[in-house]
């Protein structure tokens, strides 16, 4: 949890301080050429061919003039619990879950579709608040109303697993396809990424400053670029690999029913806690795939959520490597 408005304020000082600026304003693509300098896009992220993570929350607190507590469930951290919500509702509609987080005024009770190939829409909100309250009347009883307050209600659509949107500019964060295609975290990846990011800025001013040198110098600079653009290629090859893993993961996911998702949920859940830390966070191919070979171990290779792989490989295929 992050005090949002601090962090802006902290990084616009330290762009003013760098004698750099911030533009709020909108710049289109064909603009960023001619902006002076060396710019970074941090636009958001691009949207075609996103999977998309939907949500709607309360954030709950006690009514003051009430004597009942929160219940247990809904003030344990969880991070998912796949148990279906007691709202009516048809057989295909979309799998989602509970998610609870203390927050500075209350306690967040948030229901999530992990994974939708299609964009929000209101009725994916109404669906989702209907589950959220027949799950609340469930774990606080019917009189919810009358004992909590809701303090704000949030909803989420975040786009997952883009890709770098291909601007002549550097790009970070979002728009350099930071957002996480399982989970819609990137917060956690931005902050891991400054230094190898700032790294590049250093190396793009250098090669523009670059006058020439000697035949010696020259030779130097040559074997130390082959072996930087080297390093580049197999880091963007992991990347690209990790990407690739689990936007295919999480098709699979948003094509699946309730229970098929909560028995491979149950099995991803019963690794050991460095191997969904792999998955679920970092840009690492190699380590995602470790996971995912560990999963099978849990799963079995005919598992529901997995068959659909088999029967049309391309087509997972083509998702995974789908750039915008």
């Amino acid at each position: 949890m992050m005090a949002k408005d601090e962090l802006r304020a902290a990084v616009a000082e330290a762009v003013k301080r760098s004698e750099g600026r911030l533009y709020d304003e909108v710049i289109a693509e064909h603009q960023l050429a001619g902006l002076p300098g060396l710019t970074v896009d941090c636009r958001g992220a691009a949207t075609r061919g996103a999977l998309w993570q939907i949500a709607v929350g309360y954030v709950l607190r006690p009514h003051p003039a009430s004597d009942v507590a929160l219940s247990e469930p809904l003030t344990t951290p969880t991070l998912m619990d796949w148990t279906a919500s007691p709202a009516a509702e048809s057989l295909d509609a979309k799998p989602s879950f509970l998610y609870v987080q203390r927050l500075p005024d209350g306690w967040l009770a948030e229901e999530t579709i992990l994974a939708s190939t299609s964009h929000p829409t209101d009725a994916d909100f109404c669906l989702l608040r209907a589950r959220l309250e027949a799950r609340l009347a469930s774990l606080q009883g019917e009189g919810w109303r009358d004992d909590l307050q809701i303090v704000e209600e949030e909803l989420v659509a975040i786009p997952m697993g883009t890709t770098a949107a291909g601007s002549k500019a550097l790009a970070f964060g979002a728009r350099d396809g930071f957002i996480h295609p399982a989970t819609g975290y990137s917060v956690g990846t931005a902050l891991q990424e400054v230094d190898g990011f700032l790294d590049r800025v250093g190396a793009t001013q250098a090669r523009s400053k670059h006058t020439g040198l000697g035949h010696s110098g020259v030779k130097r600079t040559g074997l130390g670029r082959s072996g930087a653009n080297l390093m580049g290629l197999a880091r963007r090859a992991n990347v690209t690999l990790a990407r690739a893993l689990r936007r295919i993961g999480s098709l699979l996911v948003a094509e699946a029913d309730t229970e098929d998702v909560q028995s491979f949920f149950a099995a991803f859940f019963s690794l050991s806690t460095a191997d969904q830390l792999a998955y679920l966070s970092g840009r690492s191919g190699l380590r995602t795939a470790r996971t995912m070979w560990r999963l099978r171990k849990n799963t079995g290779w005919v598992h529901p959520v997995l068959l659909p792989l088999y029967r049309r490989p391309w087509r997972y295929l083509r998702f995974g490597l789908q750039r915008n």
